[in-house]
């Protein structure tokens, strides 16, 4: 028998005019581009990353009050004006295990550089821009003729990581160095082993 712990769920539900215009988390088209967008610190402490490995931040994670409220307005109106076509928070196991389960759900795969996220954050550690957990992050999934109109709607709180590839694998580079490659099917199979309970 296999028992979950103790875990606190927290969901919300609103009405949808027409359910045809919600969007899911897998990614749907090669060449598409891939950002993430950014209202909040994220932190290895208390991160996945720190339960297994111990190396944690000095700061914790920490979202930001102001921004969060008008990010999640305008993503709510990028996907009314049909630029977002996959969306996926950022929450345990932080940016890889985020586009991981993007790519999982997906007959296509992602290839992004983390160049242009390490120059935001400061930080060039590989482990932090691919593990790092925080509030107020998400990946999207932007229509590659809608890249412009997306950064204009988002200005500084968006990072553009990468592209939608019709390879079905994931790949993630950092200052000319690959850091992760690996094919759809290594990252299902790890996704349905059992929970690594002791």
């Amino acid at each position: 028998r296999l028992s979950i712990p103790p875990t606190l769920l927290v969901s919300a539900i609103a009405r949808v005019e027409d359910v045809g215009d919600c969007i899911s988390s897998e990614l749907k088209q090669a060449d598409n581009a891939i950002y993430m967008l950014v209202a909040g610190e994220q932190s290895l402490t208390g991160s996945h990353w720190q339960e297994l490995y111990g190396d944690g931040d000095e700061k914790l994670p920490s979202l930001d009050l102001e921004a969060a409220p008008v990010l999640y307005g305008k993503l709510h109106q990028a996907i009314k004006e049909g630029l977002v076509t996959a969306a996926h928070d950022l929450s345990e196991g932080g940016l890889a295990v985020a586009l991981a389960e993007m790519v999982i759900g997906s007959e296509c795969g992602a290839e992004i550089r983390l160049d242009a996220l390490a120059e935001r954050e400061h930080r060039d550690d590989q482990n932090f821009l691919l593990f790092a957990e925080g509030p107020g992050r998400i990946l999207v999934e932007i229509r590659k003729d809608k890249k412009e109109q997306f950064e204009q709607l988002f200005g500084k709180d968006q990072v553009l990581l990468g592209r939608v590839t019709a390879e079905s694998r994931f790949k993630a580079g950092l200052s000319g160095k690959e850091v992760i490659d690996t094919a759809r099917e290594n990252l299902t199979g790890a996704w349905r082993k059992g929970l690594p309970f002791n």
